[in-house]
């Protein structure tokens, strides 16, 4: 059992470390030989500076791709109807031609 819960909290941290992303390698460098005492205290620092940051919205991020691909699909969209606006605006001025041709022959 105690083997299943060291599996389960090794693949969770697996699934952390690449939610995260790679490190760049100077900084992989500087701390992979650094002794685990210094490494908790700079994980301790580090979390007491991000807590001055929870107010923000971590799902800004998200959100502005989100939105950006949705103003890209709308924009698209308005390029369609702006070719569609032209289009018609066209096939109304031929009818309106055709039916004042089709008057004056009339008289």
């Amino acid at each position: 059992n105690s083997r299943g819960l060291l599996i389960s909290k090794r693949d969770e941290i697996e699934r952390k470390l690449r939610d995260i992303g790679s490190l760049p390698s100077k900084i992989q460098k500087q701390y992979q030989d650094a002794p685990l005492s210094q490494l908790m205290v700079e994980l301790q620092r580090t979390r007491k500076e991000l807590k001055k940051y929870s107010h923000v919205n971590k799902k800004a991020l998200d959100q502005y791709v989100h939105f950006k691909e949705q103003r890209e699909a709308l924009e698209i969209k308005k390029q369609e109807v702006d070719q569609s606006e032209v289009s018609i605006d066209q096939l109304i001025k031929s009818l309106d031609k055709k039916k004042y041709d089709a008057i004056e022959r009339t008289f």
